[in-house]
């Protein structure tokens, strides 16, 4: 199946992603470092990345909107802990 949608989790020194089809099943989950998902992301094909909102993910955006087919930001989600 053909990944149509990935989701970026955005940390300090390691992201964790989700790749889903286009039923919306999670395909796929791996942890990479910055290097690794730079590489990633321009080998990948065109899908949609959906990233939290900050300001790390405008920089990732920017840095690989060419290699991908648009990104999303979510907004942050704050829980009552």
């Amino acid at each position: 199946m053909k990944t149509t949608i990935v989701r970026v989790d955005l940390a300090k020194n390691c992201f964790q992603l989700a790749e889903a089809d286009d039923r919306y099943r999670i395909v796929r989950r791996e942890r990479f470092t910055r290097t690794r998902f730079t590489r990633w992301m321009s080998n990948h094909p065109c899908c949609l990345v959906v990233m939290e909102a900050c300001g790390s993910a405008h920089y990732w955006a920017r840095g690989s909107g060419q290699a991908s087919g648009g990104f999303e930001s979510l907004p942050f989600h704050q829980s009552n802990q």
